[in-house]
């Protein structure tokens, strides 16, 4: 077994070694990494005014920072959002938490305007990747049930869940 197999979440030949996770780990692992990515780009949004304060940024540069993100999300989504369909659930995954490190410690080091929206764009990157990557192994692991699978993307996404009326 190589590690790009393990890594796409393909069924691996019979080993005498190695841990294959349960689908429930596997629902559990792939609902947290974008949770906590979510949550990680989150909760940059209300230090905007300290920044600001602390790094004497304009009214239109913290608009430019808070726009590196979602503009980063927007443009990886288009343009990568499915590449766990080529890479697999894992590796994608696994370079979204990554991503997202990187970003968060670029953020939470920012001296200047240009590492700070680094910063948030690579939060945004890691979101987009993880997003795509999240939902497709959430919908994978639960073939019988979508409805499931949508309602726990959902519960990952937002921290919230309704059932259905």
């Amino acid at each position: 077994m190589t590690v790009f197999s393990e890594l796409r979440m393909r069924p691996a030949a019979a080993t005498a070694s190695g841990w294959n996770a349960s689908t429930t780990a596997r629902l559990v692992i792939s609902g947290a990494a974008i949770f906590m990515l979510l949550v990680g780009a989150n909760l940059a949004t209300p230090l905007y005014p300290l920044l600001q304060a602390n790094l004497g940024l304009s009214s239109l540069e913290v608009t430019a920072a808070f726009a590196s993100y979602v503009l980063a999300l927007v443009g990886t989504l288009l343009l990568a959002g499915h590449w766990s369909d080529h890479i697999g659930r894992r590796a994608a995954l696994l370079v979204a938490v990554l991503t997202g490190l990187a970003g968060g410690w670029l953020f939470a080091e920012a001296q200047t305007l240009a590492a700070l929206c680094a910063g948030r764009a690579l939060q945004g990157m890691a979101v987009a990747l993880a997003t795509g990557a999240s939902a497709a192994a959430l919908r994978e692991l639960l073939p019988s049930r979508p409805e499931w699978a949508s309602r726990f993307t959902l519960l990952a996404s937002s921290g919230e869940w309704r059932p259905a009326l």
